[in-house]
């Protein structure tokens, strides 16, 4: 199994974002580029793994930031508000999606 996330850390944007930029200068060198597009990249990564069944939060889909993770472990409040809906889910969203899953292998887009 692969993932891009769970519950309980922040959404792969969120994560860049803070990242020290030694730190993203490692990503990049893993990703193979100096200008990965986040989240989209780790996405991507995950699909392309030889992992049986690869999971990826609707936050890491919709490339929302760490403002929209779900859940902050070891706090009492403020966690759980996060909800999707239908009208987040742009056409641009479906996709990258579904070349991302057509490029990994995983289906093949019929024309």
């Amino acid at each position: 199994m692969a993932y891009t996330g769970t519950h309980d850390n922040d959404t792969s944007l969120g994560w860049y974002l803070t990242l020290p930029q030694n730190e993203k200068n490692n990503l990049h060198g893993y990703l193979q580029t100096d200008t990965p597009n986040m989240p989209y990249s780790l996405n991507m990564l995950a699909l392309s793994t030889n992992a049986n069944l690869v999971i990826i939060p609707m936050q890491d889909i919709l490339g929302l930031d760490g403002k929209h993770r779900m859940n902050i472990p070891g706090t009492a409040e403020g966690n759980w508000h996060w909800r999707f809906d239908w009208a987040q889910l742009q056409p641009i969203h479906c996709r990258q999606f579904s070349e991302s899953i057509a490029a990994s292998g995983r289906i093949v887009l019929k024309a």
